[in-house]
């Protein structure tokens, strides 16, 4: 039996999708004017995305602005890694978590100014979270000048970072483990 793909695509939801992204820069004659990048382009790429998100896709843009989906690995490192080697390297790419109970845009501003080198790991010390953050539960790493926790951020600066991953990947296996 020869498999097409007419068997596993439901038609009636393809058709419904496309219809629902063709509100995005509909013309008056029934067509579509949707520039890269424009406003509408934006909001087609959200639900895009948002609809990639329920199937456990991975969002990525590419050098051009595009957003694609990329399947989501076992671990984080190993989705980075994916979009890697999917979109290509285009630096910096900028990693945090969804719920960064910090993150601001002049905190990005001044992380990815202050960047350097071929991979960057933001950090915060303990009394800057617990002011304003008191019951925060974090595992503190001591260091001579105070304790320091791990600030889900990071910048993979260029081509050379993609290494990183590989180790990242081997060290989350021992992630918030105790010794």
């Amino acid at each position: 039996m020869k498999l097409l793909a007419a068997h596993f695509v439901n038609a009636q939801r393809l058709w419904a999708r496309h219809m629902h992204m063709a509100k995005f820069g509909a013309t008056p004659k029934g067509g579509v004017d949707r520039q890269a990048l424009s406003a509408e382009d934006i909001q087609a790429q959200k639900v895009l995305l948002e609809w990639g998100s329920k199937l456990r896709l991975v969002p990525a843009i590419d050098a051009a602005g595009v957003a694609i989906l990329v399947e989501s690995q076992s671990s984080i490192s190993l989705s980075i890694k994916a979009q890697v080697e999917t979109v290509g390297f285009a630096s910096p790419i900028l990693v945090t978590t969804a719920d960064h109970p910090l993150l601001t845009a002049e905190m990005l501003d001044e992380f990815l100014g202050k960047a350097s080198g071929d991979l960057a790991i933001a950090m915060v010390e303990r009394k800057t979270m617990l002011a304003q953050f008191p019951n925060a539960k974090r595992t503190w790493l001591r260091f001579s000048d105070g304790a320091w926790s791990g600030a889900n951020l990071f910048a993979l600066m260029g081509v050379k970072s993609a290494l990183a991953l590989e180790l990242w990947a081997a060290a989350e296996q021992y992630r918030k483990k105790a010794w």
